[in-house]
């Protein structure tokens, strides 16, 4: 998953230098495949105080899943 940033909607867009934030390397990790992802915002609570994001992803996990196609939650 990378990221970029603007001041508007169109642009000009600025890389984040942290590229990837998230990824399913190495190949012998249980998640692989994984797909875009969505963030969401969490409402501040005494868990978040200032608010938090989570991210939302569909992963395809190796191994013997009955489903292996998955939702995850990743808490930026």
């Amino acid at each position: 998953m990378t990221m970029a940033r603007a001041r508007s909607l169109e642009g000009p867009w600025e890389t984040c230098l942290a590229i990837p934030i998230l990824t399913h390397r190495p190949t012998d990790h249980p998640v692989q495949v994984t797909g875009h992802a969505d963030l969401v915002p969490l409402d501040a609570d005494a868990e978040h105080p200032d608010g938090d994001w989570d991210g939302r992803l569909r992963r395809r996990r190796s191994g013997a899943d009955v489903d292996p196609r998955t939702e995850v939650r990743i808490t930026l």
